[in-house]
């Protein structure tokens, strides 16, 4: 998937590039996933301009004030880069590392659903997303929950 932007106020990047690496039947005459590239790996930002980091400002009775960054959810997120290392055999991992594992394998399968939709049916029917405006397609509409 490339996406291609005009020069904006928002980031310095003019094309984002996701591809999806697949080994070609390998497991019951189905494709799997072998590496998914970001290109570039991250977004470039202008200041301030990243929507997934959303500042909280916080007043207290006593009058101080604090703010937080935090991270939250963007369409820009699917560039971030992905990675889950194979272990070597006889690995043992902690509870955490394997709920660490286990997260990142949800969002990588997450991220590989993304690329299906827009595979499968947004660049296939984009021309009847566009005609249809804001009246329903006929499709009905894929629904991806975040992990």
């Amino acid at each position: 998937l490339t996406f291609q932007f005009e020069p904006n106020p928002y980031m310095t990047d003019t094309e984002l590039v996701k591809a999806y690496i697949m080994q070609e039947k390998v497991s019951m005459g189905q494709n799997i996933l072998k590496e998914i590239k970001s290109l570039p790996e991250r977004v470039s930002w202008k200041a301030m301009q990243d929507p997934a980091i959303v500042t909280v400002k916080r007043k207290y009775k006593n009058g101080t004030e604090t703010r937080d960054l935090t991270v939250g959810q963007s369409f820009f997120n699917l560039f971030s880069p992905l990675s889950l290392d194979p272990l070597p055999p006889g690995t043992e991992l902690t509870t955490q590392e394997i709920e660490t594992r286990q997260v990142i394998e949800r969002e990588i399968q997450f991220d590989l659903d993304v690329g299906f939709v827009f595979k499968d049916d947004l660049i296939p029917h984009a021309f009847k997303y566009f005609a249809a405006g804001r009246k329903r397609v006929s499709r009905p509409t894929p629904s991806l929950k975040a992990p």
